[in-house]
């Protein structure tokens, strides 16, 4: 009976090191995100409040200064609306009361809509856009905005981090056992360090957010709806081809014939 009572209290102190040691780690990756945000958010918010500052003072003379100085005020301000957004979306997807909303839906004719969307934004980035979607319905069970979510995250990923005259390549593969979406780019590849990290929050570097305006929600949030889904979601790269794709595997649960 004492050795047994002696396992059994060895066994609980495991446990109750393991729950402290797993709390520690998640107030920690809390504290980081936290900070990140912070600092993605303190950025704009300085730069409004000096520009607003000047142009209350009188010191901005010239129409065409003014017209700069609200243009930036608008842009940095729509940057934090789109951060603030993001982080909601990523917090509500871990909300006990959120659940994906099922329904057949052509898989083919979602991503043909979801690029038809951002062919604009592309054009206007000076990159290339190719679709490569097979004409045939592939219907499949999932929550059509989550996932429209996803394909908008990755394309806009890929727009955020890519030179003009890159080009973007939205693809649909399917065999007998699986569906394949891609999403790839010619342009700059992820550093092997980074890539490694690259669907955890605010993974990215800061002066890429800085930069290039990205917050490290997006393909955090795309994972997570993907899993949610039962799926995966990985990133390739081929440097000798000089090629990065994101590529989601779907099962056929719910394909219908």
């Amino acid at each position: 009976a004492v050795w047994f009572s002696r396992i059994v209290a060895e066994e609980v102190e495991k446990n109750e090191r393991q729950e402290e040691y797993l709390r520690k780690q998640y107030e920690k990756a809390r504290n980081l995100m936290l900070s990140d945000i912070a600092h993605d958010l303190r950025t704009p918010i300085t730069t409004i409040g000096g520009y607003a500052k000047a142009l209350n003072d009188g010191l901005v003379t010239s129409d065409e200064k003014r017209t700069e100085y609200l243009e930036a005020i608008e842009n940095k301000a729509e940057r934090m609306g789109d951060l603030i957004t993001l982080l909601f979306d990523y917090v509500r997807l871990d909300s006990e009361n959120f659940s994906l909303r099922l329904e057949k839906t052509d898989v083919a004719e979602l991503l043909r809509e979801n690029a038809a969307l951002l062919y604009a934004d592309v054009e206007e980035k000076q990159m290339n856009f190719e679709i490569e979607i097979p004409e045939e319905s592939y219907m499949m069970s999932l929550d059509k905005l989550q996932f429209s979510r996803v394909v908008t995250n990755l394309i806009n990923n890929a727009l955020k981090h890519n030179e003009a005259g890159t080009t973007i390549t939205l693809k649909m593969l399917q065999t007998k056992d699986n569906i394949e979406i891609i999403v790839k780019d010619n342009g700059t590849m992820i550093a092997p360090m980074i890539a490694e990290h690259i669907f955890e929050p605010f993974v990215v570097a800061d002066a890429s957010r800085e930069s290039k305006g990205g917050s490290g929600l997006g393909l955090s949030i795309a994972k997570k709806i993907v899993e949610m889904h039962g799926w995966t979601i990985e990133l390739k790269q081929d440097f000798e081809r000089q090629e990065k794709s994101f590529v989601i595997n779907m099962n056929h649960r719910g394909k219908e014939e």
